[in-house]
């Protein structure tokens, strides 16, 4: 394997590949039987990047004297830590590098084979950005601990920008001599002049400002966040008493920044690329089980709260994305209170094609399996074997029976004969008189399309063996029936007479 960047060749693994001190995601070449290439953006994170002190916590009642603040030491690190920096805590515990092992390590010995802690994650430039720590517990090596190796993050922390609706969370925040916990991701807990507090909520993965340090509930949030100090996230959302809101321009900087006038870096604006007409205009939500809110759900034309995500309302409901907790939800309201489905975690700008979501109408929320598809039409027209297969021609039109769990959310259509089209597990759509089995005369092939007329590679059974064939076309009827009509005139001239001969062809 090899990659390029910066003008360079370097060796390792994707993503990542090395070279002395640099770690750098780039561009791969690699070469196997199929002789495929990836690319990948080129990014590159130095030694330079590293800062000069992390915290260390988790494992306090094992290692007590291996954890706390470990600063820049002064020791010049060699070939056995491959170029990276060496930190020491107080109690001369070192936190280093296994150049051999390709993973970093806290121990008691500097460069020791067997230290009392180790990161999974290999070739990480800087150590809080390793993962998956193993402890030794006096036996073994065990994994049952969280360990979290953070930046030490500014003692003070100035925020703005939303003065005018939640004027209490703003000001300066400094550092308290509350203990964080593993909630907080052991990050520093603040506080300013009103009693608020500017924390970090783990299982939101976000900073937050709050008088209470204890629950998620938040009037201002950024973004989601790991490896972070509150001055360097990003997209705060302020809470304006009805809903969240992006439309604030928080400014959240250290006393540093100002002095230096790097304050305007940090500056919040709301970019998103998604538009309310790159989403489907109206989704159909199917799930394993009947609810109310199991629905067709269509856009509403208002302002999104945030994130220039869509809103979209059904009968008994609405589907909208929670920015707070980064999903999309479905409840009775959309301004982020409530919920009665909600989303696996996701930034993904539409809702179609989310997974893993859970179903929150019983207590605690348990996995629910949920289709969200675009609105297919109502009817498409199937042609093209008129002779062979007459009785699976004609317009299909959507039918009222409710998909089961192997349609995956996609409708089932019937034709004037009784012939079903329908989608099956397998990513195919399929004609046959039983939408119930795999049994089919006529498929399309396993791209999975959303809806009918989007299938490619139709092909129809012949002498029980499948024949891929282009005669066959599943049309939009709408689509079929609206497109415009072209006239073309052919005119023959003689010395005495004109005849002109007018053919209407409609495109489809």
């Amino acid at each position: 394997y090899y990659c390029y960047a910066e003008g360079e060749a370097m060796v390792g693994f994707e993503p990542e590949c090395t070279l002395g001190t640099t770690t750098a995601t780039a561009t791969w070449t690699y070469t196997d039987t199929s002789t495929s290439t990836t690319t990948l953006t080129a990014t590159t994170t130095s030694l330079a990047d590293c800062p000069e002190s992390f915290t260390v916590n988790g494992a306090e009642a094992l290692h007590p004297t291996l954890m706390g603040t470990f600063d820049l030491s002064s020791i010049t690190p060699g070939s056995s830590n491959d170029g990276r920096r060496i930190y020491m805590n107080s109690y001369s515990g070192y936190l280093y590098y296994i150049s051999s092992y390709g993973l970093w390590a806290i121990g008691s010995v500097l460069d020791s084979l067997a230290p009392y802690l180790f990161s999974s994650t290999t070739s990480s430039v800087c150590p809080d950005l390793t993962s998956g720590w193993s402890v030794w517990d006096g036996s073994e090596y065990s994994t049952a601990y969280s360990i979290f190796v953070n930046k030490v993050c500014a003692d003070s922390i100035t925020v703005e920008g939303a003065e005018e609706i939640q004027p209490n969370m703003m000001g300066t925040f400094n550092k308290t001599s509350t203990t964080p916990s593993a909630s907080h991701a052991f990050w520093p807990i603040y506080s300013n002049e009103h009693g608020e507090h500017l924390y970090f909520w783990a299982a939101a993965s976000r900073w937050v400002i709050d008088g209470n340090i204890s629950d998620a509930y938040a009037f201002l949030a950024s973004s989601s966040s790991s490896h972070e100090c509150p001055d360097e996230t990003v997209d705060w959302i302020v809470w304006d008493s009805e809903k969240w809101s992006a439309e604030y321009p928080i400014s959240i900087y250290t006393a540093e920044a100002l002095t230096s006038g790097e304050a305007e870096a940090n500056l919040t604006t709301t970019t998103s690329t998604a538009t309310l007409d790159s989403c489907p205009f109206q989704v159909m939500v199917h799930a394993g089980q009947p609810h109310p809110m199991m629905d067709q759900y269509t856009q509403l034309r208002i302002t999104p709260i945030s994130g220039d995500r869509p809103i979209y309302v059904g009968t008994s409901g609405y589907l909208y994305y929670n920015w707070y907790f980064q999903r999309w939800a479905i409840g009775t309201t959309y301004d982020g209170t409530s919920y009665n489905f909600v989303s696996g975690a996701t930034a993904a700008l539409c809702p179609n094609g989310t997974i893993d979501w859970l179903s929150c109408v019983g207590n605690p929320c348990a996995l629910h399996t949920i289709y969200i598809n675009p609105v297919c039409p109502a009817s498409v027209l199937v042609t093209g074997f008129e002779d062979e297969y007459p009785d699976s021609m004609g317009v299909y039109e959507q039918t009222g029976i409710k998909p089961e769990g192997f349609h995956m959310g996609r409708p089932i259509y019937m034709n004037s004969k009784g012939v079903y089209l329908y989608f099956w597990p397998s990513g195919q759509w399929a004609v046959h008189s039983n939408y119930s089995n795999a049994y089919a005369v006529l498929a399309s092939d396993a791209s999975s399309a959303t809806c009918p007329q989007e299938g490619t590679g139709w092909m129809r059974l012949m002498n029980g063996a499948w024949e891929l064939t282009s005669d066959l076309l599943v049309l939009d009827t709408w689509t079929t029936a609206t497109t415009t009509s072209t006239t073309t005139t052919t005119t023959t001239s003689t010395s005495t007479t004109s005849t002109t001969t007018s053919t209407t062809t409609t495109s489809s």
